[in-house]
């Protein structure tokens, strides 16, 4: 009986530690991966100096992106590397940037967006209007009597 109590402590013991370490090993990895992300921070502003708020700020062929705020200003971050920063905005021409991550570092930009001058000028609606018999009614027609 003892020894059967002494082999159930000794396997409690065991994956205790196993455990522990699992969990410092995680952590680990997780630290050594922000270690290696860098921060890109900056302000979006329009073509007469004001913040634009929910221009879309992303890595082109990434995942990595975000959108400013209602003063301009964004932050994102991402792994250490060389990419081409994207600013977009309905309306306005997309703004390109090449960059350059540096893990533990913040790099700053700043961006002006200009207006696109190729935009419609006129959008035009044109619709019919049908009459429907009550009598001879549209199978897609849905009448309340």
């Amino acid at each position: 009986m003892k020894q059967i109590l002494y082999s159930k402590t000794l396997v409690t013991i065991c994956l205790s530690i196993l455990f522990s370490i699992c969990l410092t090993m995680n952590a680990l990895a997780a630290t050594d991966a922000e270690a290696q992300r860098g921060t890109i921070k900056g302000k979006v502003l329009t073509q007469d100096n004001k913040p634009a708020e929910n221009v879309t700020v992303a890595l082109m062929n990434t995942s990595f992106g975000t959108t400013t705020d209602e003063n301009g200003a964004f932050s994102l971050k991402a792994p250490q590397g060389k990419y081409t920063l994207v600013v977009s905005y309905i309306g306005h021409k997309p703004v390109k940037e090449a960059i350059e991550v540096i893990a533990g570092k913040v790099v700053s930009v700043n961006l002006t967006l200009t207006e696109n001058a190729n935009q419609l000028n006129e959008v035009a609606i044109s619709g019919r209007k049908q009459k429907y018999k009550i009598s001879d009614p549209s199978p897609s027609l849905r009448l309340n009597e």
